[in-house]
């Protein structure tokens, strides 16, 4: 006796056997649902986490709470902002283009 033996899936909080074809489908689809919720509630924990933020309830500016969420940083200076704008690039970057430019010497002085 030969049984086909289809992959379990998570559905609706049941374990439930599937067609190949279908459990694919629904496990992209809780998949999805999954990274939705919790992007959602990352959303939501950081929102109750940061409603008193830079020395400020921002309980009363929906836009100044939604940038705290977003953007927890609320300037560019060159403490904040990104380190290559203000101080260049990072000592194994440079180290690394310094050996790239050696290699091209040795390139082309070996012709």
């Amino acid at each position: 006796m030969i049984t086909t033996c289809y992959p379990i899936c998570y559905v609706g909080g049941l374990l439930k056997e599937r067609p190949p074809e279908e459990s694919n489908l629904i496990g992209i689809t809780i998949l999805k649902n999954y990274q939705r919720s919790i992007r959602r509630h990352h959303r939501d924990r950081l929102k109750q986490n940061r409603k008193y933020y830079w020395g400020d309830d921002l309980n009363s500016s929906a836009k100044r709470w939604s940038m705290a969420v977003n953007t927890p940083c609320p300037c560019s200076c060159w403490m904040c902002g990104h380190q290559r704008k203000h101080l260049g690039p990072t000592l194994k970057e440079q180290s690394s283009l310094f050996q790239f430019h050696l290699d091209l010497k040795d390139y082309f002085q070996g012709e």
